[in-house]
């Protein structure tokens, strides 16, 4: 997996927002992703849309998903560590004064 376009948002649970390219798809391309945090907990958001329902208020539906948990948790295990390497590598650029991260 590659990550690109990498921005730490920092605000509420959202901590960052990327693309990913997953190169054994044929480079299948999945724009604003999402890596959240609250607490001691952390996970990965596909890209979603609110609908305002009457009596329920706002809802976040995802644009795509696994239909398997268990699929969705191997795909976060597999993509957090890089997020934390890209995360520690653009820190480590910041207080280099590099704006290059790639």
């Amino acid at each position: 997996m590659e990550i690109k376009n990498f921005k730490i948002v920092n605000k509420g649970v959202l901590f960052a927002r990327f693309d990913l390219t997953i190169p054994k798809w044929g480079d299948f391309i999945i724009h604003g992703c999402s890596w959240c945090k609250k607490d001691t907990s952390e996970w990965v958001s596909f890209p979603t849309y609110t609908l305002d329902f009457p009596g329920e208020g706002k809802k976040y539906l995802h644009h795509c998903r696994f239909e398997n948990k268990d699929n969705h948790k191997k795909f976060e295990e597999a993509l957090l560590p890089i997020l934390h390497n890209l995360n520690a590598a653009s820190q480590s650029n910041e207080e280099s004064n590099t704006d290059e991260l790639f």
